[in-house]
């Protein structure tokens, strides 16, 4: 069982601890939750959502002998040391957290869930986001409405979190381990590292999911920065690597390249040379992760500069007698959407 690819969760003993960094101590919870429907809801709604993010990574522990990660393997073998393990880690985070200035306050909570019938562990760091309320005042003998900031709202639990991690047991003390850790990209790189290295313990490694999402993300990001003046060859760029993605079993970033610029080196190399940056090497063939494919590869959308937008399954974009790209040999094309009867708006 994949957990990104889990069909069916259901959460299990959980417990919630309060971790603010300008606090003298965190606020540990001695039991766990007694969680109610809504309670339930929300727990899930983040786990499933967490786990089906394109921004979470496989990682592997740096040092097995690590507090942290014998208290997780500790928990996996019997979740009646939840309660204690938990605060361990969560005293062991707040004091990583003091080190470093402005880091956000939030609830940490600790959660088993069974996914496919088999029992997980998920950390999810909710930090406090801002929300509003409203407050009535008489002014001069008149009503008046204002609104009112509150400061400890939590993440609703259709919302992304920036932190959290998952753990399904693998071998007698080997773990399989999903992270999220979104940072902004001027963080220096101990405050990337907080929850991933110095937390946790683990560093991120690739895998056929992560090099399948890469592929897409780098090539489409270097057609829009490199051939926006050249809609056709970015046609043909995309529908490679979409042809790739959805029909061959592996990946080759070379070939990609010289099929698509035949005879012209000096742009294989710079697409190749940006590959290299983002770990695609071009030397190196890489299996497509199917599963990925199938599930976020469903529908396309394109976005023209003239303000119009089609989507459409993958499927009618390549079926030539309902859909058909023009090119206009000028660095333009035209979309043609073939054999309509009858159409609706909305």
């Amino acid at each position: 069982m994949n957990m990104r690819y889990v069909s069916d969760v259901n959460v299990g003993k959980s417990i919630i601890h309060v971790i603010d960094p300008q606090g003298g101590e965190p606020v540990l919870a001695n039991k766990s939750m007694e969680m109610n429907v809504s309670e339930l809801e929300f727990i899930t709604k983040h786990v499933v959502k967490a786990l089906s993010d394109d921004e979470n990574f496989r990682c592997r522990c740096v040092n097995k002998d690590r507090e942290v990660y014998q208290s997780i393997l500790k928990i996996m073998e019997d979740r009646e040391n939840l309660v204690e393990e938990s605060k361990k880690m969560t005293e062991k985070l707040f004091e990583i957290m003091k080190r470093f200035d402005e880091q956000p306050a939030g609830d940490l909570l600790f959660t088993m869930f069974f996914a496919d019938g088999i029992e997980c562990l998920a950390i999810l760091k909710l930090d406090y986001i801002e929300s509003y309320t409203h407050q009535i005042d008489f002014v001069d003998g008149e009503l008046a409405v204002k609104l009112v900031t509150q400061e400890t709202g939590l993440p609703a639990g259709g919302a992304r979190l920036k932190k959290c991690a998952f753990f399904k047991k693998i071998g007698e003390d080997d773990l399989e381990i999903l992270v999220i850790n979104k940072n902004a990209k001027s963080d220096p790189d101990e405050i990337k590292e907080l929850f991933t290295f110095e937390f946790l313990g683990v560093e991120i490694v690739d895998d056929p999911t992560s090099m399948t999402r890469r592929v897409r993300s780098t090539f489409e990001n270097w057609a829009r920065k490199n051939l926006k003046d050249d809609i056709e060859k970015a046609t043909e760029l995309r529908d490679k690597v979409e042809d790739v993605l959805l029909n061959e079993g592996d990946v080759d970033v070379q070939q990609i390249a010289v099929e698509v610029f035949q005879g012209n080196v000096h742009m294989q190399n710079e697409m190749l040379e940006e590959a290299g940056k983002r770990g695609l090497s071009p030397s190196i063939t890489f299996p497509v992760d199917k599963t990925w494919v199938e599930k976020k590869m469903k529908a396309k959308q394109i976005k023209t500069d003239t303000g119009l937008v089609i989507k459409g399954e993958y499927d009618l974009f390549s079926d030539s007698a309902k859909f058909e790209i023009r090119r206009n040999g000028d660095g333009t094309v035209d979309y043609v959407i073939k054999g309509v009867r009858n159409v609706s708006e909305r």
